[in-house]
C-alpha cells in the first residue's frame, strides 16, 4: 500500500489544499519499506489527485480538507484521512 502524507516542515499540513510537499510512504505487512518526498502539483486539486492516483497511492492523511476535496478524492478512488494533525513520524507509526 502507497500512503501520502502532507508536509510542512515535520508536521502534517494544517490544511490538503495548500499543501505543497508529500512524504510518500510505501507499507507492507503494517511496516514502513520505502520513503520519499515529493512536490505537489500546485495547479489543483484535480490535476494532483490525478497524479496520485498513476503513483498507486491508495490513502492520503491531511489536515483540513473542504467536502469538495473529500468527494474528487473519492472519485479518483483515493481515501482521504483528514484532519489529522501532529508530527509526521508519529502520525505514520
Amino acid at each position: 500500500m502507497n500512503v501520502a502524507v502532507t508536509v510542512w516542515e515535520d508536521r502534517i499540513s494544517p490544511v490538503l489544499d495548500s499543501a505543497n510537499m508529500l512524504l510518500i510512504a510505501r507499507i507492507e505487512e503494517q511496516k514502513i519499506i520505502g520513503r520519499s518526498y515529493e512536490k505537489v502539483n500546485t495547479t489543483g486539486l484535480n490535476k494532483m489527485a490525478a497524479s496520485l492516483k498513476e503513483k498507486e497511492i491508495n490513502k492520503v492523511i491531511c489536515g483540513a480538507v473542504s467536502e469538495e476535496s473529500l468527494l474528487l478524492f473519492k472519485d479518483h478512488g483515493i481515501e482521504l484521512i483528514p484532519f489529522i494533525a501532529g508530527e509526521i513520524e508519529t502520525v505514520l507509526s
